[in-house]
């Protein structure tokens, strides 16, 4: 047989078609813009990817080529809704978006979704300093926690509505959980800009189920992004803390070492002196001892220290030194006024 790399079927957008092929694995990778004139129908060519494992053929496609190629037109989808396909009925829609109802699984959406297609494709969990750097605001947030409380109308976040549709059918809030007609509800809102009159009579719901339903999402809505904003912010400020203390340790480590530093050299400096006085007093003891084999001829039993260190001794023989001078002046007026005074009496 021949060894086909994919199989591909073009038909007429319906619900019954879609959901046929659907079921059958595969997947819409095209859907026309404008309408057939004959039939009213778009266009729509669905591919289903072959087992390739079984395949030589060197020049084919890697595996996994479709998901990705149809995850990248799901997004274009997502931005499509409101121009040319605002027509589409609410159940079309969520089937071209979620055929896999990924959404609604009771399962997480990132245990779901492969990692190529979360992270490449469809950008992956979005994180609080994406959506507060670049999407949202501190007060867009305020409102929403206002809506969430009942205290302001729906028309107050309507700026906001298709921002938080993208986020949750390009699924970068992974950890959120939805119902069908939630689901159908913020599609119908936030992707095709529709009124709550237009959706009540297309689900034949009254209007205040659909406003309840519609409240219920955001509050869900706003619980995911409020938890990651937490969470981000205590990692912040833990990260903050870390440093503060890193910093802190470095400053008391190099206090530390600079006052080991300083002590060192003081011991140096000490043990220097030491030394220094240490030879001082050897020599003196040297010279006395000299002095004592001049004198008697022999070496003294025992030797008697000065208690005044060096500097000392040098200052109580200046000292003494001055004093002899001053004594000596002392006498020397005296004689000279005694010498005045008796060639005084002679003279008389």
């Amino acid at each position: 047989p021949e060894q086909l790399h994919w199989l591909g079927v073009s038909f007429g957008l319906t619900n019954s078609l879609l959901n046929f092929w659907t079921r059958r694995g595969f997947k819409v990778s095209y859907v026309r813009q404008t309408s057939n004139d004959l039939t009213g129908e778009h266009s729509c060519i669905v591919l289903r990817e072959n087992d390739l494992s079984q395949i030589t053929d060197l020049d084919g496609p890697a595996s996994g080529w479709l998901t990705n190629y149809v995850n990248d037109y799901r997004r274009r989808l997502v931005s499509l809704l409101n121009h040319c396909f605002r027509h589409f009925d609410i159940t079309s829609s969520m089937m071209l978006l979620d055929p896999d109802r990924l959404l609604t699984s009771v399962q997480p959406a990132d245990k779901l979704l492969d990692s190529n297609t979360s992270s490449n494709i469809l950008g992956g969990q979005i994180t609080a300093k994406e959506l507060l750097s670049i999407h949202m605001s501190h007060h867009d947030m305020k409102r929403l926690e206002l809506y969430e409380r009942n205290m302001v109308d729906h028309h107050m976040i309507l700026d906001l509505l298709s921002l938080l549709a993208r986020f949750v059918f390009n699924h970068r809030l992974l950890s959120l959980h939805l119902s069908h007609l939630q689901v159908a509800i913020l599609l119908a809102v936030g992707l095709q800009a529709r009124d709550m009159d237009s959706i009540a009579n297309e689900l034949n719901l009254p209007i205040n189920q659909i406003l309840a339903f519609f409240n219920k999402t955001i509050r869900k809505i706003t619980s995911t992004l409020r938890t990651m904003i937490e969470d981000y912010t205590l990692a912040t400020e833990f990260q903050s803390t870390d440093k503060s203390l890193a910093s802190l340790q470095q400053h008391v480590t190099s206090d530390m070492n600079a006052l080991t530093e300083t002590l060192n050299e003081d011991q140096i400096k000490d043990e220097l002196e030491f030394k220094q006085k240490q030879k001082e007093l050897t020599n003196d003891l040297s010279t006395i001892v000299n002095k004592s084999v001049k004198h008697s001829g022999s070496i003294p039993s025992a030797v008697s220290l000065p208690k005044q260190l060096p500097d000392q001794i040098e200052d109580s023989n200046n000292n003494s030194s001055k004093k002899k001078s001053k004594k000596n002046k002392e006498k020397r007026s005296h004689s000279e006024n005694y010498n005045d005074s008796h060639k005084k009496s002679k003279h008389n």
